[in-house]
């Protein structure tokens, strides 16, 4: 029987991040490329890795939903270190009682909400 040890486990865990970024960034520089004009490749990186703890702190931990919240960062301008800046939408993201997909879904629509008022 094969066994993966606790080292073999972080180390396959740091790739999977790796590959994940990479591919955010590509996702990034296609659908935001004005804002990534302003960022160099490490800012940029950067933020996805922050983003990334701070999904995970929501309970948030698909990489669909973490790509939406990082879109979310990049329309609005969030703190990249801070979160959600405006309070409706800390509220929504720290709210424990709902699961990651409702969080996102009531920040999109939030947001859906304001465009047509």
């Amino acid at each position: 029987m094969l066994k993966i040890r606790k080292e073999q486990n972080d180390e396959l865990a740091k790739v999977a991040i790796k590959r994940f970024v990479d591919r955010v960034v590509t996702h990034l520089k296609k659908i935001w490329p004005e804002k990534c004009q302003q960022m160099n490749e490490a800012e940029i990186r950067d933020s996805i890795y922050k983003a990334i703890e701070q999904t995970k702190r929501a309970g948030i931990m698909t990489e669909y939903n973490v790509v939406r919240y990082v879109d979310m960062m990049y329309v609005f301008d969030w703190d990249f270190d801070a979160g959600p800046s405006p309070l409706w939408a800390r509220q929504i993201f720290e709210n424990k009682h709902l699961s990651e997909h409702e969080k996102m879904d009531r920040l999109y629509e939030h947001i859906r909400q304001e465009e047509t008022e």
